[in-house]
């Protein structure tokens, strides 16, 4: 591609047609989808209240066709990112300086790595090229302090360092599977000790008084179920002391539009839900996302989080399992350490150089001592 290509902000998705956007989203992932991004700004997930507010790259060609996008957001804060930067915000406030607002590229509230520049012709130079300029050209004029693309995958990471932008790297636990043909195939791989530790916490969760536990689509719910799955997330967002910014409306406009990409386990103690995992899934990966529960059951949680994916995926051939962020106790269960990698732009030369030291003291330290750490948690043979 070499035509001409224009950029245009929009503050919101709504008059972007779903299906333009979703031709873009090529690996079809749920979080990119058209009706995850606009349902958060539907209903009532992100906002003022929460201080994400939409700001989104739009590519165009001579002919105004939507040929890219990356879905941007102005923050106020760095709530729900997942890449934790309070530290560079309480430097610059040391320092008398304002680091919000800053520009992120990024899903609200998910930290599942994907494409963030979304694009039939992703290896366009020239796209990400007019994107970087965007990103800049944006900082500039608005005085922001920042630009965040989290999650990326390693060839986009790549492409914007190419830019002179800074990567960080992270790490998160991921299954992958090995052609098993079950469960106890793939338990076979580990070692005796944790294959018991398995084994034990399996035979906890199912020996619960009266327990039960169904794995659903999200259109095969009823409102009545749905609105307890929802109090069980509101409940553990509570429990921990944070805030459950997803809306049940949001929830059942996924279960309406992306159907059979939401799957939900379910546990139930006497015909009663009590506990739940909501999970989403792509063409070949589970993403777990939201778990819950009304009252708290031995390892029930390791059950609809961990055991009843893997089942899964073994069962309908998917290839990865991300459980989520954070978690060392995921590798003994048969989680491997995943690299992450965000890029940053920091707008204050100083500034600029003080992260550039910091991240890559923090990569050596990452590959070597912590990945050290991790790997001998492995609980394969």
């Amino acid at each position: 591609m070499t035509e001409h290509i224009s950029i245009k902000v929009a503050n919101s998705l709504k008059n972007i047609e779903a299906e333009h956007w979703n031709t873009l989203n090529i690996e079809r992932q749920p979080f990119l989808s058209y009706a995850f991004l606009s349902g958060l700004e539907e209903y009532n997930c992100i906002g003022e209240h929460v201080g994400w507010h939409p700001h989104h790259f739009l590519a165009f060609n001579q002919s105004d066709e939507l040929i890219a996008a990356m879905p941007c957001y102005k923050k106020d804060n760095s709530f729900g990112e997942f890449v934790f930067d309070w530290q560079w915000a309480s430097a610059y406030e040391q320092a008398g300086l304002e680091y919000y607002p800053k520009l992120v590229c990024s899903v609200p509230f998910s930290p599942i790595t994907g494409m963030r520049m979304l694009s039939k012709h992703i290896n366009d130079s020239n796209l990400y090229a007019a994107f970087h300029s965007a990103l800049l050209d944006t900082i500039e004029k608005q005085s922001y302090s920042s630009a965040h693309i989290l999650f990326l995958p390693k060839t986009q990471k790549d492409v914007f360092e190419q830019h002179n932008m800074l990567s960080r790297l992270g790490y998160q636990y991921h299954w992958h599977n090995q052609s098993y043909t079950d469960f106890d195939n793939f338990l076979a791989g580990f070692s005796s000790k944790k294959r018991r530790n398995v084994k034990r916490e399996r035979r906890l969760a199912s020996s619960i008084e009266n327990i039960s536990i169904e794995q659903h689509y999200g259109d095969t719910l009823d409102d009545e179920e749905w609105q307890t799955i929802y109090q069980c997330y509101q409940n553990t967002f509570h429990d921990k002391g944070n805030y459950p910014s997803l809306t049940f409306a949001f929830f059942k406009h996924l279960a309406k539009t992306i159907d059979k990409q939401v799957v939900v386990f379910i546990a139930r103690q006497e015909g009663n839900i009590v506990a739940a995992s909501i999970c989403f899934r792509s063409d070949d990966t589970l993403y777990g996302r939201y778990w819950g529960c009304l009252q708290n059951f031995d390892c029930l949680h390791f059950e609809l989080c961990f055991y009843r994916g893997i089942e899964y995926c073994i069962e309908h051939k998917l290839q990865c399992f991300e459980p989520g962020a954070q978690g060392e106790h995921k590798i003994t269960r048969g989680f491997l350490p995943q690299e992450t990698w965000s890029s940053h732009h920091i707008a204050h030369p100083g500034f600029k150089k003080g992260v550039e030291n910091f991240l890559q003291r923090e990569k050596e330290y990452m590959q070597k001592d912590v990945l050290d750490h991790l790997n001998k948690l492995s609980p394969y043979k």
